[in-house]
């Protein structure tokens, strides 16, 4: 922990992805390393040593930071260690034993040059930043063992293919680059984290070879199966996205090659450039099925068919649902009073273009916290079966749904409600958020933002 700038907030999902690629963390059942790294990190923070500085909608930890002193003490450690190296930039270290294994981070400072040795760290970090635009592979003559490369801050232009070729023992890179050919790391065969921002993918059967891809984050990215790699299975893949593919390619055999996938970030590409002119959707009667262990699942783009709600109900392990850019054929009337989502903690819907909206009691019976946002054709939810539809609700999030009259009193039936927050709303809405404060108690926070006319 010593490794990051003091004050930096160190994003936990980065964290542990970073442990793993260290081989901090190790556990015989290679598919629980992320637990094993989220207790450690908890451990820590229950000891005083690690502050939790940010914290997402569900209560879960999205960023962390380390206290100055825990940082000095961490400092002296990995100095006596040997963990950290100085380092004079485009200078570089011609003695280092061969067992050395060095990792980059360079702090956020400009290289000019009178850049002085003391100014530079030659340490684990995820953020490299260079403000002069110099090629930053120069680095890494000496660095043939790296196995942490993050390069997100830095635009890459040409010299990817050729630099990393020369370091097959990585096992986290995240880069920026004008394109990207999966054929440029398919020999990288110990890479567990990939993560892309680029204009232009060009995807290849190398994806394949990587056998040990643990979480590929890609801004989007076409992805089918070559008849070569048939029968080529991913065992150790757990987030995939975003990914793009068309319905006929969603087939068990397919979704057969990543067993244990647990996060997916998906556009189905079936209707090219043409969403807002659909009428008849392709998506009816067809055999619609998602990776059976997913408890993640993001959809943008697409038709919502009642085919396609059914095969989303159906995942037994579910937790997480977040819809964006969602259409409707015909009635945009969105009712899943005959659907029940057993385990779904997390539903988002952003930009989901319905006019009514209808749940019963049996709808979620788990859902924890409710994020709208942005529907701005929604009117009104419809409650069948009032009853304790939202008993477990623990926030609800309304953003920038201009034409919603109001939050209805059914959400008094949870429990455990404790945030109310309306963003940009209409005054009624507004109203209805205070009168149901008003009508629970102090139990309930209430939390109003208006834009500015």
């Amino acid at each position: 922990m010593g490794l990051f700038p003091k004050n930096y907030e160190i994003p936990v999902s980065d964290l542990l992805k970073l442990w793993i690629a260290e081989e901090f963390v190790q556990n015989i059942d290679t598919l629980k390393l992320e637990e094993l790294s989220d207790i450690c990190l908890r451990d820590l923070v229950g000891r005083n040593l690690v502050v939790v500085s940010k914290k997402r909608l569900n209560g879960k930890m999205k960023c962390s930071m380390v206290l100055d002193q825990v940082r000095k003490l961490s400092l002296r450690k990995i100095t006596e260690e040997k963990f950290m190296q100085l380092i004079v930039p485009y200078s570089y270290p011609h003695d280092q034993p061969e067992e050395q294994r060095l990792c980059m981070y360079i702090q956020d400072r400009t290289m000019t040059s009178d850049f002085k040795e003391s100014d530079q760290e030659f340490i684990v970090h995820p953020k490299f930043s260079i403000l002069d635009r110099k090629n930053p592979f120069r680095l890494l003559n000496n660095l043939k063992l790296v196995r942490v490369l993050h390069l997100l801050d830095i635009y890459l232009e040409n010299s990817l293919p050729t630099a990393i070729q020369s370091l097959p023992h990585l096992r986290y890179l995240a880069i920026f680059v004008k394109a990207f050919d999966f054929k440029w790391v398919s020999h990288l065969l110990h890479l567990q984290t990939l993560r892309v921002r680029s204009s232009y993918i060009m995807i290849s059967p190398a994806i394949w070879k990587m056998s040990k891809l643990r979480h590929v984050d890609i801004n989007e990215f076409p992805i089918t199966i070559w008849e070569e790699e048939d029968d080529i299975v991913l065992d150790n893949l757990k987030t995939l996205g975003m990914c793009s593919m068309s319905v006929a390619d969603m087939t068990r055999k397919f979704w057969d090659k990543f067993p244990n996938l647990e996060e997916l970030r998906l556009h189905i590409n079936e209707f090219g450039n043409h969403v807002s002119d659909y009428s008849s959707s392709a998506l009816v009667n067809l055999n619609i099925i998602f990776p059976s262990r997913l408890k993640c699942l993001s959809l943008s783009e697409i038709f919502l068919t009642d085919e396609l709600v059914s095969s989303i109900a159906e995942l037994e392990y579910l937790e997480t649902l977040k819809l964006s850019e969602i259409y409707f054929a015909g009635e945009k009337h969105w009712d899943l009073s005959d659907y029940t989502f057993k385990q779904l903690k997390f539903l988002k819907l952003h930009h989901v273009f319905m006019t009514r909206w209808s749940c019963s009691v049996e709808s979620f019976p788990c859902l924890q916290y409710l994020v709208i946002k942005s529907c701005t054709k929604l009117e009104k939810w419809t409650f069948l079966e009032l009853g304790y539809s939202f008993l477990w609700l623990n926030c609800l999030v309304v953003k920038s749904c201009s034409k919603l009259e109001e939050i209805q009193d059914t959400f008094m039936c949870s429990w455990f409600l404790r945030l109310i927050k309306v963003i940009d709303c209409s005054d009624s809405v507004c109203n209805s958020a205070v009168k149901i404060k008003e009508e629970w108690g102090n139990s309930i926070q209430v939390h109003i933002l208006k834009k500015d006319k």
